[in-house]
């Protein structure tokens, strides 16, 4: 009995430490994304460098709010909303709350968002010629640069990890919550194609797959033509979305191969 108690409180223990854990992941990545924000500022070198430019797919050259047309940022957000909801349904004692959040359906996507946010940030950054994950120069600006880059990128993503094998999730991921997912990133796509076109002083997208003429150069292919970049373009969305279905059923796959009795499980 006694025996007993002493793995109860040990167990209530590691409870708090994971859900205040939680919280301080969750409110470091809303910092993360205010101060990205905050000190962005309009960049006359880049348009020095490139006069008379009309379209770009890359760094942010635009505009602060241009920040939520990134995947990376979405991923962050709501990497913070998952977080924060762990520990408010852990506080409160909510079971809707603890649930929500809990449910594997939304464990599954998030862990699928960071999982393509990291790997692609990686392969471009190793593939960029010039490989600084941040650290572009030898500054506090620079230094600060790469510490949010790693934070944002491998800390979280880490963190990601551990809490969806940690977490208890309720309920399952079905077709619908599939169908939701896919809705999310078409959404994504138009409101970030439509702000591309129309919102900037220059057509500008955080990524060249929203552009079949920038898809082109960007694969280096001889030729192009409006067509053909609208062929690559479809083809790629096509293949971008079979590939998300594919990694939120591997993910689910995974996470149910896992130990079945959660650790932090209120029952144990």
């Amino acid at each position: 009995k006694c025996y007993n108690i002493i793995m109860v409180k040990k167990h209530k223990k590691r409870e708090y430490i994971f859900y205040y854990t939680c919280l301080l992941f969750g409110l470091s990545a809303i910092w993360l994304f205010v101060d990205h924000i905050v000190k962005f500022s309009y960049p006359d070198y880049f348009y020095e460098a490139n006069p008379g430019i009309k379209k770009y797919a890359g760094i942010n050259v635009v505009s602060a709010w241009a920040d939520f047309s990134y995947f990376t940022y979405h991923t962050i957000l709501l990497f913070a909303f998952w977080t924060i909801g762990l520990f408010v349904g852990f506080v409160s004692g909510n079971e809707r709350i603890e649930g929500f959040f809990k449910h594997q359906a939304l464990v599954v996507f998030v862990l699928s968002n960071y999982i393509v946010t990291t790997l692609l940030s990686t392969v471009f950054e190793l593939t960029s010629g010039n490989p600084t994950f941040g650290l572009y120069a030898r500054t506090t600006k620079a230094l600060h640069n790469f510490g949010t880059n790693i934070l944002g990128h491998y800390v979280f993503c880490a963190f990601t990890i551990v809490a969806a094998f940690l977490v208890d999730t309720k309920n399952q991921l079905h077709k619908k919550h599939i169908i939701a997912f896919l809705l999310y990133l078409l959404i994504y796509y138009v409101i970030v194609k439509l702000t591309g076109l129309y919102a900037y002083e220059i057509e500008w997208y955080p990524y060249p797959i929203f552009d079949g003429e920038l898809l082109w150069n960007m694969f280096r292919l001889p030729s192009y033509t409006m067509w053909k970049g609208i062929c690559l373009l479809i083809g790629m969305d096509i293949f971008i979305a079979v590939a998300y279905v594919a990694l939120l059923i591997g993910v689910k796959k995974i996470l149910l191969f896992s130990k079945k009795e959660n650790k932090f499980s209120k029952s144990s």
